[in-house]
């Protein structure tokens, strides 16, 4: 039955083994929220290790712009590179050399998808 991928399966595991051992040097270690009551109205998040996998992180030139203290501020952002599939919570945290990281945004995509490519700012 032929595929309607532009690269056979061959080629798509060929290609994400060679972005996995050349081009995701780090680790990261993916966390997700557990929300619980905090008896005033409100909920507090408890952080916890979903897995660790291999990664790069690369800064952004393109920071947001977010309301701090009443004034416009530029917010640097990044994008971590993570291996093909991998489960990223929308609502996660990243943390890559000590440094924690909220997710912004998980990027679309593609059916031949080499690598997953998620946008992040430092965790305030």
């Amino acid at each position: 039955m032929p595929s309607d991928l532009p690269l056979t399966a061959g080629e798509l595991v060929s290609m994400r083994d060679t972005a996995d051992t050349l081009g995701l040097p780090g680790t990261a270690v993916l966390l997700t929220p557990t929300f619980t009551n905090d008896g005033q109205g409100g909920q507090t998040a408890s952080w916890g290790t979903a897995g660790t996998v291999a990664a790069r992180i690369a800064f952004m030139k393109d920071g947001a712009e977010r309301n701090v203290g009443d004034r416009l501020t530029k917010v640097a952002s990044w994008i971590v590179t993570l291996p093909a599939s991998t489960s990223v919570a929308q609502t996660g945290r990243i943390v890559i050399d000590s440094t924690t990281y909220e997710v912004v945004e998980v990027l679309p995509r593609p059916a031949e998808e080499i690598s997953r490519r998620v946008r992040v700012r430092i965790a305030s």
